[in-house]
């Protein structure tokens, strides 16, 4: 845990851009607590593409890094810190609706809202998320991303700098992923290995997106 304290404050000195969840569906256990950390890279088709949006001022061009802390409140529900160096920190909640218990994929909303000190702003964000467990070690998950958030895209390309945005829109994303965990029973040199890697791709809804991959890990 205090390794987890120190790395907070590393998320609010630097900007980046702002899209990743990294979550499937299902809430963690009553009592328990989680935790993990991402960097999610933007990625073009190719660099004339890449350059003709840094013309247009519309380019994703910052890789992002981020990470979240949850603690299980319910069957139903868990609520943790959430933050990334594009969005700020802040707290969220991500509540159950649907369980592949009964259905055949679980289904749960993902609310929450940041503070970033030099965009000074507030963003938020509701994520929809699908998921379906096909092991007891693996679960695909996909979904669609809506939130308000700092545009870092305007300010790079002429020349501002990370410091001085203010300009804040709404972006709306899909997103699809794979979550993978280790057993717990592995001799005791794996055991340094993270538990769990998350892979995550996903597109901004814009004209020529960049495809955001990303990867998470939990220790």
């Amino acid at each position: 845990m205090r390794k987890v304290l120190l790395f907070l404050p590393l998320i609010l000195l630097v900007n980046g851009c702002f899209f990743g969840t990294f979550q499937t569906a299902r809430p963690i256990a009553p009592g328990s607590v989680d935790s993990g950390w991402y960097v999610n890279i933007p990625l073009y088709a190719n660099k004339n593409v890449r350059e003709s949006q840094k013309s247009a001022g519309t380019a994703f061009t910052i890789p992002n890094f981020g990470g979240h802390i949850s603690y299980g409140a319910s069957d139903f529900a868990e609520f943790g810190i959430y933050g990334s160096l594009g969005e700020g920190i802040g707290p969220f909640g991500k509540f159950l609706l649907l369980s592949e218990y009964s259905f055949p994929v679980s289904s749960a909303v993902l609310a929450g809202f940041t503070y970033h000190p030099f965009a000074q702003g507030i963003s938020w964000k509701l994520d929809l998320i699908l998921s379906h467990a096909i092991s007891p070690y693996a679960s695909l998950y996909g979904g669609f991303h809506y939130g308000y958030q700092p545009d870092y895209r305007t300010n790079f390309p002429s020349g501002g700098d990370a410091w001085s945005i203010s300009t804040f829109r709404n972006f709306q994303e899909l997103f699809i992923g794979i979550e993978l965990a280790r057993s717990r029973n592995v001799r005791k040199s794996l055991k340094r290995m993270p538990y769990s890697l998350t892979m995550e791709s996903g597109i901004p809804l814009v004209s020529q997106p960049a495809i955001f991959v990303g990867f998470q890990f939990k220790l």
